[in-house]
């Protein structure tokens, strides 16, 4: 994975569910987030098929063909936060979360040997737009890759 299209950021807004991670893995959270930007993304035109667990968190897949375009949505914990509690022992302390989302694009095995797909383009859109939402919700500060 590229970090050129991630982002990291703190908020409130997102609440880890309970047993969330039993879809993911321990301490894998991102459901709240992967829903609520699924919504903003919808309202600015671009289509979500379906939001998926992963073992990393959640993935807002947009589209399929000619390649998978889709978003990450995922947290680490803030070693710095001399508050924090961790997660494993609190999931639904999410004091201590950072955020992060991502955009990648995959092309098929047969795709990438029979078709050169330019997905440079597409993913730049969505990590725009994506970064735009971010950047214009007041419950949510961008800050440095951890």
């Amino acid at each position: 994975m590229s970090d050129r299209y991630q982002l990291w950021f703190k908020s409130t807004l997102f609440k880890v569910m309970p047993d969330e991670d039993a879809d993911t893995n321990p301490g894998r959270y991102g459901k709240d987030l992967a829903y609520w930007l699924r919504g903003k993304l919808v309202a600015k035109g671009f289509v979500v098929e379906e939001i998926i667990p992963e073992d990393w968190g959640w993935c807002i897949l947009c589209k399929r063909r000619p390649f998978r375009l889709w978003v990450g949505c995922g947290n680490v914990v803030d070693h710095n936060d001399d508050n924090k509690v961790p997660l494993a022992t609190s999931p639904h302390s999410d004091r201590s979360i950072i955020w992060t989302c991502f955009v990648q694009a995959e092309a098929s095995l047969l795709a990438r040997v029979f078709r050169k797909f330019d997905t440079e383009a597409a993913v730049r859109e969505l990590y725009d737009a994506i970064k735009s939402i971010l950047e214009n919700e007041p419950g949510i500060v961008l800050l440095p890759e951890p």
